[in-house]
């Protein structure tokens, strides 16, 4: 090999001869006779005492044992970027084919587009609270990281009023047209009736432990997905809304469903009486609602005492909150008796709630059938009264005729009673 240099010294030549080094006009190159640049590699790259010699580079890549610092002098994490003018065009992006990572700004942020103006993606701190995802130059979600709300269609400066906020469904105008999540669906449109547009698509179930709140609602109801066996019975729909035993009531969890009285159905009852309107799913019930007393920590495992005897046994999950209100499932170790017990956690509370236990039959009602058998009863009933009315008119017709009957035969009892003599006016002789 070559080297092309007038100023080394000998022994460097030499050593350079012997390690494939040349230099040429201030530049290194290892294996390379001509470096262009300060250091030229021709091939693959170790830094570090843990890889010198002992570990191979990937062919032309590069393993660096320590940190690595691009305009800093002492980098904090293996890699770390820095521009000190964000908005300067050199150094500002790192290409990846069509996208961009924006690095060295005071924001943590990925941008991602054909351009640095308009048309781009961004993924990053909107400020240094918040955190947003942007398509096609507009907002699209955004977290909030003083409450930790997730606002769909929320614009800054404004911020999401609820943990799940879905603001917006579409940036047009159009009634017709079905959107979510701010995407257009062609093939949900033209639905009758419809004064709004969709801000949320579930292909599946939604379940919430709180209140629905709506302004109206709609349900699939086409005859075109139902196998038709006929008409109910109004009578025994009658006979059986007859059966429904409405109760009064007040939950026993009021610290988040209030203490207000309810006037519904329950639905072991009602199981009794249409079974086709009661369901079942998997869920806590407030079975034990008690803080506990005493916590002994013990590894993987809390010793919880209780003031008041629990139903609990080995193997139960159970619902608790700890005193910074984090909700935890943990797994009954074992109900040492009936006011204590052991739970699987490595979390260790200062104060910790239990609520109750996971069942998997927890019943549910579908209100929507027993509306539907009050319609039909409704009809019956309806039915009953149009029989009632024409049997009324019947007996009024009857009374009418009796009536007339009674003036008929009452008129002519008065010219006869006129013809009559009276004994006291007998004629003398």
């Amino acid at each position: 090999m070559k080297i092309i240099s007038r100023y080394l010294p000998a022994v460097l030549v030499i050593a350079c001869l012997q390690k494939n080094l040349s230099a040429q006009s201030g530049n290194v190159g290892v294996n390379q006779d001509q470096p262009t640049s300060s250091l030229d590699v021709n091939g693959n790259l170790s830094i570090g005492s843990t890889y010198s010699g002992t570990t191979a580079a990937p062919a032309n890549g590069a393993i660096i044992e320590g940190r690595v610092g691009i305009g800093l002098t002492i980098p904090s994490v293996s890699l770390e970027v820095y521009n000190p003018n964000p908005f300067s065009t050199l150094g500002k992006f790192t290409s990846i084919y069509r996208g961009k990572i924006q690095v060295g700004t005071d924001r943590r942020q990925i941008s991602l587009g054909a351009d640095e103006i308009l048309n781009y993606g961004f993924i990053g701190t909107e400020n240094p609270t918040s955190f947003l995802i942007q398509t096609d130059n507009k907002q699209r979600l955004l977290v909030d990281g003083s409450t930790g709300h997730v606002g769909i269609g929320i614009f800054t400066p404004l911020s999401p009023q609820a943990p799940f906020h879905v603001a917006q469904a579409s940036y047009t105008n159009s009634g017709t047209d079905i959107r979510f999540f701010n995407h257009a669906s062609t093939t949900l449109n033209s639905i009758p009736n419809w004064q709004g547009q969709t801000a949320i698509l579930a292909w599946g179930n939604i379940c919430a432990t709180g209140a629905f709140i709506a302004g109206q609602s709609f349900s699939f109801s086409d005859a075109r997905i139902k196998n038709i066996i006929g008409r109910s019975d109004g009578a025994a729909d009658l006979d059986r809304l007859n059966q429904i035993e409405i109760t009064r009531y007040t939950h026993i969890d009021s610290l988040t469903k209030g203490n207000a009285v309810q006037t519904k159905v329950i639905a072991q009852q009602l199981k009794q009486v249409m079974p086709e309107a009661v369901g079942y799913t998997r869920e806590f019930i407030p079975n034990v609602m008690q803080v506990a007393r005493h916590i002994d920590l013990h590894e993987n495992m809390l010793l919880i005492s209780l003031s008041k005897p629990h139903s609990l046994t080995a193997g139960d999950q159970v619902k608790c909150i700890d005193d910074h209100g984090l909700e935890m499932i943990l797994e009954v170790g074992a109900a040492l008796d009936e006011n204590s017990l052991l739970l699987k956690t490595d979390h260790r509370p200062s104060q910790l709630f239990i609520y109750g236990k996971q069942v998997d039959d927890f019943h549910i009602v579908d209100y929507d059938a027993i509306a539907m058998l009050n319609v039909s009863a409704t009809q019956e009933l309806s039915r009953e009264v149009e029989r009632l009315k024409t049997l009324v008119a019947d007996l009024q017709s009857q009374l009418a005729a009796l009536d007339e009957l009674k003036g008929k035969m009452a008129a002519p009892q008065a010219p006869l009673s006129a013809n009559i003599p009276s004994p006291n006016n007998t004629p003398s002789k």
